[in-house]
């Protein structure tokens, strides 16, 4: 898959999500709150940031004590399903891509690394199974307006030096934060933006937090384009995990 692939979205929406890391058979509030924005939005592009699985049983990561993992099998089946569904709620002149994400490369990286032999054999590359996704590292939206991309910069600044850094909008997942934040200089505003995780941030994925405090938040982005120009990001966030309530453009919406 390419470094950069390029989108063009003159006038409307891109939907942005990530670190979705999908429970086979269960959909997040977030989830559940994207599929019913998709077809009210109407976006001319979605765009998943990375992380769409989280394939823990072949991380590098030991298991924690005796705790159960999904199969690589069904958090496959069910990730195509899920974006099959997008895919069907949307316009028919939606385009979709992917963004490589960390926990995505730990499928192509599991073959390249231990059976280097079968490199380039049908099904070794994740992307074989998420056909009509285009995948790259970064995208680069109207020639450098915007770029998307699972992560960069970390720490609590890391949305803030993305921008600074990038000299450009900058959209990234990874650390599951959702933050947008503003930066203006002399040529006008530019936002460095998280866009949160699809997930919940209570699954058990994510039991290697030890049960502390973390401060995440589920939700995701919507960037509109107005004559080539990104206004300000909106963010779509979850208020309760436990009864399906959503926040967004300042309404409580029941998913």
């Amino acid at each position: 898959f390419p470094e950069w692939d390029s989108l063009e979205v003159k006038n409307g929406y891109i939907i942005c999500f990530g670190d979705a890391h999908l429970m086979p058979g269960i959909k997040s509030t977030a989830h559940r709150a994207l599929l019913k924005l998709i077809p009210e939005i109407k976006p001319e592009a979605l765009v998943d940031l990375g992380d769409l699985m989280d394939f823990a049983a072949i991380g590098r990561h030991h298991k924690l004590g005796h705790d159960a993992q999904l199969t690589v099998k069904n958090e496959i089946e069910w990730a195509g399903d899920c974006l099959e569904e997008m895919v069907k709620l949307g316009p028919k002149r939606m385009r979709r891509k992917r963004t490589r994400g960390n926990h995505d490369q730990r499928f192509s990286g599991f073959f390249a690394n231990r059976v280097p032999e079968v490199t380039g054999v049908k099904g070794t590359a994740l992307e074989d199974h998420l056909p009509g996704w285009g995948c790259s590292w970064s995208i680069a939206v109207n020639d450098n307006e915007a770029c998307l991309t699972h992560r960069w910069k970390g720490s609590m600044h890391g949305p803030h030096n993305n921008t600074l850094w990038a000299g450009i909008s900058y959209i990234t997942g990874h650390q599951h934060k959702q933050q947008v934040y503003p930066l203006t200089d002399l040529r006008g505003d530019r936002w460095g933006v998280d866009a949160g995780t699809l997930a919940s941030i209570w699954w058990p994925h994510f039991r290697y937090n030890e049960g502390k405090p973390r401060n995440w938040r589920s939700g995701f982005a919507v960037l509109r384009f107005v004559n080539g120009k990104l206004r300000h990001p909106e963010l779509l966030r979850v208020i309760n995990e436990g009864s399906g309530l959503v926040e967004f453009r300042g309404k409580d919406i029941q998913v």
